[in-house]
């Protein structure tokens, strides 16, 4: 099997196997983590490092490096942990019909020149995707969220190995108290926080977010699905920042998770960054996506478990090498 993450050291399945296929509701999602082998440096560092790793493992097949740029931060730190070390790379940009997603494309279009990058571009009709071929990738890879499966379809798309750069290296606190997702109206309810008190943080890992990773293993298809998770290294250089330590201590009033605050890590080491505002073009197509989210978990609503680890004792588990 190719190794999605350094030495596969990053694992996930069901019931305590690794890499296998949910076989029914009753199986229980799993998530491991090997540990590390040298010294973390800094983020930036461990970027790099990953990024030089991946470079020599996708050399060795003969293929190049496409590397999926969505405009965001976190893609374009991926992105730059590449050219920074002037690792040649295709960068693979997909663009909405009718300009939904046009925020974040105007972002990458500016990077790329300012950086002199030619682009890729892959044009979608998202809103004709998503009521039709959407289905056929959500039934193969048992994946019931509408905008995970944009990936797997610009996956298909690209010559080379794939390399993502989304980022669910997120700890956070118990929000429930705080906040809920309202599945009916697809929006956020939100609480007035009248206390903060200290509370153990947790790191969780979505199995509908494993769909990046379980598309490309099912397709025998050489991909490096999590970038910031590609290396134990690189995990702990982002949960040990002192911004996320700071956080996990429960010292920042009102902050529930590391989210909307992570690049205070990121411009550290990846100053300027273009992206103000995330958005993922969906924002304009809510009814749509909760049309088709509805439809998806329905079917694969079982495929929706989450598996948590606390952040202390993640940490510590990882750092034992």
């Amino acid at each position: 099997m190719f190794e999605y993450t350094l030495n596969n050291y990053f694992k996930f399945g069901y019931n305590g196997i690794a890499y296998n296929q949910r076989q029914s509701r009753d199986d229980e999602f799993w998530v491991g983590y090997g540990t590390a082998s040298q010294t973390v440096g800094t983020f930036k560092e461990e970027c790099f490092r990953a990024a030089r790793l991946i470079r020599d493992r996708v050399y060795a097949l003969s293929l190049p490096i496409d590397v999926m740029y969505s405009g965001g931060a976190d893609s374009e730190v991926m992105l730059r942990s590449f050219l920074e070390q002037d690792i040649q790379v295709n960068v693979n940009i997909t663009e909405f019909k009718d300009n939904l997603n046009s925020q974040d494309v105007e972002c990458a279009y500016k990077f790329c020149e300012i950086n002199k990058v030619n682009p890729i571009v892959h044009k979608l009709d998202v809103v004709e995707f998503l009521e039709s071929e959407a289905f056929e990738y959500a039934e193969f890879s048992k994946c019931p969220s509408p905008q995970m499966l944009v990936f797997m379809w610009l996956y298909d798309r690209v010559k080379g190995v794939p390399i993502l750069g989304y980022n669910t290296n997120i700890v956070h606190r118990d929000f429930s108290k705080y906040w809920s997702w309202d599945l009916k109206t697809m929006t956020v309810i939100e609480r007035e926080i009248k206390e903060y008190p200290k509370v153990p943080w947790y790191m969780k890992r979505h199995e509908k977010h494993m769909s990046v990773f379980r598309y490309p293993m099912l397709k025998d298809k050489p991909a490096v699905p999590g970038f910031f998770v590609y290396t134990p290294e690189l995990l702990l250089s982002f949960l040990q920042h002192p911004w996320a330590k700071h956080l996990t201590e429960c010292k920042e009033w009102g902050e529930i998770d590391i989210e909307l605050s992570k690049k205070k890590i990121y411009e550290e080491g990846f100053p300027n960054l273009i992206q103000a505002k995330k958005q993922t073009g969906f924002e304009q197509i809510m009814d749509l996506d909760l049309k088709c989210r509805t439809i998806l978990m329905q079917k694969y609503g079982h495929c929706n478990s989450v598996y948590s680890h606390e952040y202390n004792a993640l940490v510590q588990d990882v750092n034992k090498g």
